[in-house]
């Protein structure tokens, strides 16, 4: 659906538990059954008013049975009677028991349709629960921005349904809202864009923050998410990369520069506006494919969304952060953290090689970002560590970015082979990797550091032979990192910082 500017009318958000179309269609065919019904009062008078009805024609209909068969078959007052009356009063029950039966089964499979909030209303004013069992709908409840004293988001520990957002105003009057029922990234930013914009008494941000941030384990499932979000029929406007001055949704975002671009997509620096003033940001983009390619499409929504979980993960100072992400034009982007620096290929090309004692410091670094990833439930590997994905700030830190090939350790090997040639292990080009892959590429990235060569693809690495002022130790370890089968490499990332840290505050060798 197209994302819409906030205005002052009314804007609703499809919520509940069963898919939008599927429940729409339930809806527009109730509507059939009570078209003059209005609100829910009239809902429930009717309801009384069918049974009394039909309750009331079986007791009519039950005496004048009793009455025909008395008359007809000449009964005597007593006897006569008497069995009459209990065949009726069997026949009776036998017939109550089955509507009963049928009315509970029924109220089994449609009350949570039928009786369920399914839309969230949004105002500047107030925001309002609707159920709309009935034409024109009514309100369930409704608070007022201006009201509310307390929004907050908690775990439901009575089900398996998700966070909860809560909601309460001066009256304790409060609104609960299951995450899993909005069930598309659109109508979650519209939910986020309302709340941060009229609840300003009050600090939202980190509430919404973790709301919204897609990439959370306990979210609605990711892949079936974006590809609801990425159902769009309509042709894609714009083709061509972005120029400085687009802007993005609703310009929130507004391009300022082309950073660079590749295979999978354009990078590029951007600002974002928010209430509290113009952040700089970085958009990475991915175009994706139309949705007519149905297979293309699919695969592109599940690459997209698992680099969004494994940021949303990741909580490190050494780790890029994720701040956001949407979909427009058929163009995925990842909103993240700006980083005041460069990467270490371009800090190389504009400088030369580096001394041994800076490698062995930015090395050290390196190796704590990967222990972090590797040392995770489930570990991750990143499979892309390389010159271009690792950037220096300006106070010297490392910041490791680009987890598009990255996995879980548990998760399925894949045969396709993915990285960059040089930078890779040799299991990861058979598509078995594992976390010594890593090591494997930090060898080769250390490598170009010392040397400002190039690495050769599948071989042990020496840079001392290209460079003599190269430690002999650094020399070493880099080789040892750079082994082709994995048995002979150190064996975790940890072996590796143990033995950089032997030559911290050391002099060339």
């Amino acid at each position: 659906m197209e994302r819409r500017p906030i205005s002052q009318r009314e804007l609703l958000i499809r919520y509940g538990r069963i898919a939008p179309n599927a429940r729409d269609r339930v809806l527009d065919q109730f509507y059939l059954l009570i078209p003059d019904c209005a609100s829910l009062r009239q809902y429930a008078l009717i309801q009384g008013a069918t049974f009394t009805s039909v309750f009331a024609s079986f007791g009519v209909a039950i005496w004048a049975l009793n009455v025909w068969i008395t008359l007809h078959f000449n009964l005597d007052q007593v006897h006569g009677q008497s069995l009459v009356h209990s065949f009726i009063l069997l026949f009776e029950s036998s017939v109550i028991f089955y509507v009963m039966r049928r009315r509970l089964k029924y109220r089994k499979r449609h009350h949570e349709k039928f009786l369920q909030p399914t839309e969230i209303g949004l105002t500047p004013e107030r925001i309002n629960i609707h159920h709309r069992i009935i034409h024109g709908g009514t309100v369930l409840k409704s608070i007022r921005w201006d009201e509310l004293s307390k929004v907050e988001l908690v775990e439901d520990l009575t089900s398996s349904s998700g966070p909860v957002l809560q909601m309460q105003d001066h009256e304790n009057r409060h609104i609960a809202l299951q995450l899993d029922y909005i069930q598309t990234i659109e109508e979650r930013q519209m939910l986020r864009d309302f709340v941060l914009h009229y609840v300003r008494h009050i600090d939202v941000k980190p509430v919404i923050s973790n709301l919204l941030r897609v990439g959370r384990r306990d979210d609605v499932p990711f892949t079936k998410l974006w590809c609801q979000a990425l159902q769009d029929s309509r042709p894609r406007v714009n083709s061509a990369p972005l120029t400085a001055g687009t802007h993005l949704q609703d310009s929130r975002f507004v391009i300022t520069d082309c950073i660079g671009g590749g295979g999978q997509g354009t990078v590029y620096s951007a600002e974002m506006r928010e209430l509290d003033g113009v952040h700089n940001i970085v958009l990475k983009e991915y175009v994706l494919p139309d949705f007519d390619h149905t297979s293309e499409h699919k695969a592109a929504c599940e690459q997209f969304e698992k680099e969004i979980r494994l940021l949303g993960l990741v909580v490190h100072d050494g780790v890029i952060k994720l701040i956001d992400a949407f979909v427009e034009d058929h163009r995925a982007y990842l909103v993240l953290h700006h980083v005041n620096g460069e990467s270490l290929r371009r800090r190389v090309e504009r400088m030369g090689p580096l001394c041994s004692q800076t490698v062995i410091a930015l090395a050290t670094q390196m190796c704590d970002i990967l222990h972090y990833l590797h040392s995770m439930k489930p570990g991750i590997m990143h499979l892309d560590f390389s010159p271009e994905n690792l950037l220096l700030t300006d106070d010297d830190r490392i910041i490791l970015i680009d987890f598009n090939i990255s996995v879980e350790e548990n998760s399925m090997r894949t045969r396709t082979v993915m990285g960059k040639q040089r930078y890779m292990a040799p299991e990861q080009y058979r598509g078995t990797p594992s976390p010594r892959s890593d090591i494997y590429s930090l060898g080769a990235t250390l490598f170009y550091l010392l040397t400002a060569r190039e690495p050769e693809p599948i071989t042990v690495a020496r840079p001392s032979r290209l460079a003599e002022t190269v430690d002999l130790r650094l020399d070493r370890i880099v080789s040892k990192c750079t082994e082709l089968e994995e048995s002979d490499r150190f064996q975790t990332i940890a072996d590796v910082r143990d033995e950089l840290g032997k030559l911290l505050g050391g002099g060339d060798g």
